[in-house]
């Protein structure tokens, strides 16, 4: 999957795939300037620290592309530049994309508009290829630590979208479940933008992966019931802490009832819930 960042060097469009409307509607948003590229990257049409950076650079391409052959076109590129790498205060590929089309703007020396248009469309294809590349690598590793049969619990989205292509923490459960190793995967809804909910079950579904999914304040039980490594645990952002505290607690309610295991059930089927919509899922688990 890497369709979700498509630049269509003839008409000089980027189409990104709105991840706002995920899962309910499949929809485009369409760049045609580099103004156009900073409301996706501040509003969440894309999102995922690798697929900021590899959006940014096809805005920097979008740049040269718009800012005429006048005088003054590279200070209206100079500025246009910086302005995406100012466009969110996070995600460090952001920045580090657009200083990487800046070496290469100053690799090439002094070329004309044009010239310079076709080394950035050069440069940002490079870097999306470069990302799927390491991700799939990434997941060929990754696939290693897991066995036969495992169940995998997931936090937010960092499948394909949230990358180049392909994914990295979803993407080691791509390659694992190709070597017939993953059995089912939870992915936890993720609060406030429920990236677990909205993302990752679309992209389970999409791919054919089993999925379920997980309510947040559920994903605490979660470890106890399979036997998860806590020394192996890829835990991050707001789940953080509740996730900690949780194993913590559950860790010490087994040896003192080690007959009566904390346990979790009725869990909504990832198929399930993309087909009768997230919001009656919701609902249903209220």
């Amino acid at each position: 999957m890497n369709d979700h960042i498509r630049f269509d060097r003839d008409a000089l469009e980027l189409h990104l795939l709105d991840q706002r409307l995920l899962p309910g509607e499949e929809a485009d948003f369409v760049c045609r300037t580099p103004d156009e590229v900073i409301t996706a990257l501040q509003t969440m049409v894309v999102r995922g620290a690798p697929a900021i950076g590899v959006t940014a650079a096809w805005g920097c391409a979008l740049a040269v592309s718009r800012t005429g052959d006048g005088d003054g076109w590279q200070e209206r590129l100079d500025a246009a530049l910086e302005a995406i790498a100012d466009a969110r205060p996070t995600a460090v590929n952001l920045r580090w994309a657009v200083e990487r089309m800046r070496a290469c703007r100053r690799a090439a020396g002094d070329v004309d508009r044009p010239a310079l248009l076709e080394l950035f469309l050069r440069e940002a294809r490079t870097m999306q290829d470069e990302d799927v590349t390491a991700c799939k690598r990434l997941g060929r590793f990754g696939a290693d630590c897991l066995e036969d049969g495992d169940t995998v619990l997931t936090h937010c989205n960092a499948g394909a979208i949230a990358t180049g292509g392909y994914g990295t923490a979803l993407g080691v459960v791509r390659s694992a479940f190709t070597q017939g190793k993953v059995e089912m995967v939870y992915c936890d809804e993720t609060r406030p933008l429920l990236q677990g909910a909205r993302l990752t079950a679309w992209e389970l579904v999409k791919d054919g992966i089993s999925g379920n999914y997980l309510a947040m304040h559920r994903a605490g039980l979660f470890p106890n019931s399979y036997d998860f490594d806590e020394s192996g645990w890829p835990i991050e952002k707001r789940t953080a802490y509740h996730m900690s505290m949780s194993a913590e607690i559950i860790n010490t309610f087994d040896q003192m009832y080690p007959d009566k295991p904390l346990k979790i059930s009725g869990l909504p089927d990832a198929n399930e819930m993309i087909a009768n919509g997230l919001e009656a899922t919701l609902k249903s688990l209220a």
